[in-house]
């Protein structure tokens, strides 16, 4: 099938591609060297169109000066590390686009002009906080990150919303909860989900005053905006699955 029969009376050479024909050679010459068994990579033309690459040792045999070839068929390890290079180039092809959604996603969680925290689930402590909710807290938000509940909020507060937070894991929902942030700074609404990212438990805490928390679907219009210019099929639903809005 790959044409080996006319390779009987033709020179080694000529049954392999240009660039193996140096290594033909290099057989030929090493052949009678006890020391110089080396194995080389050649590929051989076929007939049927893919080169097929063999690994080949030469020695010389018997006193007319015969030399025998012996060749190993790459053909499998071939195939299997292509295939090893195409899982890999899969795998960073995947990697850079989860890069990129989340540089996407980290923008808009810094830019949103509503204040949201991350908490760990486990020690209910702040992992990650927006300039929004710095702000509100009147610090900056690299400030906040590390604050426990009560440090943001003040005793009174932190028990509601530990509360909000522990009806979401225990249920999967829960209403939003009305807090106070200082004496200046009046009411405001927190809403929360329970997520895991790895092998963390997390919350996510959306601080808002009261006319921009009312309804359960009111996303915010930055977050409808990413939805709608995002390169990846994204659909976002309430916690009942029903679809609020896709791109």
């Amino acid at each position: 099938r790959e044409g080996y029969r006319k390779w009987i009376d033709q020179p080694w050479v000529e049954t392999v591609t240009p660039d193996s024909r140096p290594k033909i050679e290099a057989l030929l010459r090493d052949a009678g060297d006890a020391g110089s068994h080396k194995w080389r990579h050649v590929n051989h033309l076929s007939a049927r169109g893919a080169d097929v690459p063999v690994l080949y040792s030469a020695v010389r045999v018997g006193s007319r000066g015969h030399i025998v070839a012996f060749g190993r068929d790459l053909r499998e390890m071939a195939s299997l590390q292509q295939r090893l290079v195409d899982a890999q180039q899969s795998m960073e092809r995947d990697y850079w686009r989860l890069r990129n959604v989340e540089t996407r996603y980290r923008m808009l969680f810094q830019m949103s002009s509503e204040a949201i925290l991350i908490v760990d689930a486990a020690t209910e402590k702040v992992v990650e906080s927006n300039p929004a909710a710095g702000e509100l807290l009147g610090e900056s938000s690299k400030r906040v990150v590390g604050r426990s509940l009560v440090e943001c909020f003040g005793a009174e507060s932190a028990q509601v919303v530990q509360t909000l937070i522990a009806g979401v894991r225990a249920a999967g929902r829960a209403d939003d909860v009305s807090i106070r942030i200082g004496p200046e700074r009046g009411e405001f609404m927190v809403s929360s989900f329970y997520f895991r990212h790895g092998n963390d438990a997390l919350y996510l805490l959306r601080i808002s005053a009261p006319s921009a928390a009312a309804g359960a679907t009111n996303l915010s219009k930055s977050i409808l905006r990413a939805v709608e210019l995002a390169v990846d099929a994204f659909v976002v639903t309430d916690l009942d699955g029903r679809v609020i809005a896709a791109n």
